[in-house]
């Protein structure tokens, strides 16, 4: 596996404003109740960022020495997004279980579904439910390899995540976990289409320095996946992603991010 580069800046989690309303949320689990004062949900965003990339018409436009390599479309099968308090007195289940509405041992967790990553501007919700009342000090977003034999209840909701995805991407593979649309355009040269999937790996692992207190004055969450870093190289130039394009191809791009206090990024080539 090679490294293709390594950025120490962290991911970016900050609040914003809640989109007016109440909204149902089916498949949350939870260990804590859901307070009629939480009125904060989760979204997902990848913004431009000054001197990285810009917004274009059509998506996320990221300028390299060899090119400009546009993304018009993100589509994710999350594994896991949850929100805990790790503190040594939340460690024991039952302990949870004795005072579910006890906030200082909060947990929020959604598994296997659906992002379509908004491009430059807005967000998109994803847990579109209020997230319970409460004290957290981790967060966990991951995007896993897929495992076309698993069993269970995890297969089968697999299995409906790949038909709801190839009622419009018809060639969508049963191992990936990420597609990502746009084109390519060399240096003086015309632009590429290109549709590439991934067997993917993204881990977002946040231990927050103050806990995060979601109550009655909470906004919303928004977490900022960045592409922009993604796919540029330390010297200067951008993956040309049409060379992996997958109806050419056929193949997947093996394809690993991992954030913690820092990022780091990694091709199979």
């Amino acid at each position: 596996m090679t490294q293709l580069t390594t950025h120490t800046v962290a991911h970016r989690l900050k609040t914003v404003a809640l989109l007016a309303g109440a909204f149902a949320l089916a498949g949350c689990e939870s260990n804590s109740s859901v307070a009629p004062d939480s009125n904060t949900s989760l979204r997902i965003a990848s913004p431009a960022q000054p001197g990285l990339s810009t917004e274009t018409a059509e998506g996320l436009s990221i300028a390299g020495s060899n090119g400009t390599l546009v993304l018009t479309n993100i589509q994710l099968i999350v594994d896991e997004f949850e929100l805990e308090n790790d503190d040594d007195d939340c460690d024991d289940d039952d302990d949870r279980d004795d005072d579910r509405n006890n906030r200082d041992c909060a947990e929020f967790e959604l598994e296997l579904f659906l992002a379509n990553v908004p491009l430059g501007s807005g967000a998109a919700m994803i847990a579109n439910d209020r997230i319970p009342a409460g004290t957290y000090t981790t967060l966990d977003f991951e995007v896993e390899n897929l495992d076309d034999d698993e069993g269970g209840e995890d297969g089968r909701r697999i299995a409906e995540l790949l038909a709801e995805l190839r009622s419009t991407y018809a060639d969508w593979p049963s191992e990936a976990s990420m597609m990502i649309e746009g084109t390519f355009t060399p240096t003086d040269g015309e632009a590429q289409p290109f549709r590439a999937y991934f067997d993917a790996e993204v881990e977002i692992e946040k231990k927050f320095a103050t806990p995060l207190v979601i109550d009655d004055n909470s906004a919303g969450i928004t977490l900022e996946l960045r592409p922009d870093l993604w796919f540029r190289n330390a010297n200067g130039t951008v993956r040309n992603l049409a060379l992996s394009d997958y109806a050419s191809t056929q193949t997947l791009i093996e394809f690993e991010v991992e954030l913690d206090r820092g990022i780091k990024v990694e091709f199979d080539d």
